[in-house]
């Protein structure tokens, strides 16, 4: 047989391609020639979807199987399997009826959870992936590993439980930067930020995280109430809030020394080689892998600026702040 004359094997869709062609879901990314990410994100969105699933045709005969119940087939099973279950625990059928439909109704919005920080987390590489208004875009490098299989597990445990649209947007960054650049957020700090609330998130992205200082936030006397940093601190974000023995030892070399601020940098005119001791706070790894995440700070506050440009004055330096 000549096997030049045979068909090409047909090409399977990715997953992304799959649920968007199969049932106009909008889980698509854009056309870049970024193998290894775009792998990535398939993977991702078939563990958060479809429970990681390797084979797209044993996705779509599996799905197709499950979206063969109906309502009434499913009510059917409830009511069959309360049963039965009653009568092997000796327990009100009506109340094991209960049980089944709970169990149910929790799969069915936590599948709904995760799928929604899938989706903002495509449109999340959709957006970053897009030129800014008058902006040539540059290149955008390929991811460098595949995304890791438990940090994925964790990953899609803890965001089956996130409701809350302002958590679910975090949520996807992470997911989202996790492709681009697997390893960047750790495992531990999946676990810490499982615990966090909107109300923590939005204290650490209004209150704490904009007075960073390469890595630091400064202490003195003009500071206000230190609630939110012991607050930022039980929350693993910083470390030394109660202030005791913690300095920030700034080593300067001569020239302009540009330290990162959110809203710009703070400069340093340094004539000799110096070490300036700060009271201040220490970022944590996690609260590092959090910086990261966002660029729409607000700019620090100028007292706090002030506070920290006196810092290097007594020690005959000249400090300002540039956007």
């Amino acid at each position: 047989m000549d096997e030049s004359n045979l068909p090409a094997p047909e090409a399977k869709p990715g997953f992304l391609e799959w649920l968007a062609d199969r049932f106009g879901l909008p889980f698509a990314l854009p056309k870049l020639a970024l193998p290894q990410t775009i792998k990535n994100a398939d993977k991702a969105l078939g563990r958060l979807i479809a429970a990681g699933v390797d084979n797209v045709s044993g996705r779509i005969e599996r799905n197709s199987a499950i979206r063969g119940g109906k309502t009434e087939a499913e009510l059917k099973v409830i009511k069959a399997a309360a049963s039965q279950l009653a009568a092997q625990s000796k327990t009100d059928p009506t109340l094991v009826e209960r049980a089944l439909e709970y169990t149910f109704g929790e799969t069915v919005l936590k599948q709904k959870n995760r799928e929604q920080v899938g989706r903002l987390a495509l449109e999340h590489l959709n957006a970053t992936a897009q030129p800014k208004y008058g902006h040539a875009r540059s290149p955008e490098s390929d991811a460098t590993a595949e995304i890791d299989d438990d940090w994925l597990n964790a990953f899609s445990d803890h965001v089956s439980s996130k409701s809350d649209a302002d958590i679910q947007t975090l949520w996807a960054k992470i997911l989202a930067n996790e492709i681009r650049k697997p390893r960047s957020f750790s495992l531990q700090s999946l676990r810490l930020l499982a615990d966090l609330s909107a109300d923590d998130a939005r204290l650490l992205h209004d209150k704490i995280l904009p007075l960073v200082v390469s890595g630091h936030v400064i202490f003195s006397e003009g500071l206000p109430d230190l609630t939110d940093f012991i607050r930022a601190q039980e929350l693993g974000v910083v470390s030394g809030a109660a202030g005791i023995g913690l300095s920030w030892n700034v080593g300067l070399t001569p020239g302009s020394v540009l330290l990162p601020i959110s809203g710009g940098q703070i400069v340093v005119n340094v004539p000799k080689e110096t070490t300036v001791h700060i009271p201040a706070m220490m970022l944590t790894r996690f609260g590092g892998e959090l910086l990261k995440l966002s660029n729409d700070y607000s700019p620090a506050p100028n007292d706090y600026v002030e506070r920290l440009r006196r810092f290097f004055e007594g020690s005959g330096l000249k400090a300002y702040r540039i956007p």
